[in-house]
């Protein structure tokens, strides 16, 4: 890990609202792996993951000029689950800024949900939503 990190994006994803049946299956799922581990995560760990959300596993982005609302989408997918897309405005500027990096892209999505069984944070300016961050960390 370098010294200092570069954000490229940070902020919500568009189109989730579509996905929301695979979004909350992946996060229920991740869930219960934490909650089931023999030794799970330390508890300040699991803490932190509950208090912001779940983050989403496998995070990768995919351009997909085939799409028919827009030929520079990018997709979102977690586990190779579509849960979303870089919102239309700013898709051109971040694949360039990833193509331009110095160092390794990481991916962090994380998904936050109303509290309904204690399962996730209560947000009531965004009570569900989901959001990446695109980020490196350089010297």
């Amino acid at each position: 890990m370098g010294k200092y990190r570069e954000f490229i994006f940070d902020d919500m994803i568009a189109g989730y609202r579509h996905y929301m049946n695979d979004i909350t299956k992946l996060a229920k799922e991740k869930h219960k792996r934490l909650l089931d581990e023999e030794y799970p995560t330390t508890e300040l760990d699991y803490e932190n993951e509950i208090e912001n959300g779940i983050y989403l596993e496998d995070v990768t982005l995919v351009r997909n000029p085939n799409n028919k609302f827009d030929k520079n989408a990018i997709e979102v997918r977690s586990k190779n689950i579509l849960v979303g897309y870089v919102p239309k405005s700013m898709n051109k500027k971040i694949w360039k800024r990833m193509k331009e990096a110095s160092s390794t892209i990481e991916f962090e999505l994380v998904y936050i949900s109303e509290d309904k069984n204690d399962e996730f944070i209560i947000n009531e300016d965004y009570p569900e939503r989901v959001t990446l961050a695109i980020y490196y960390d350089y010297d």
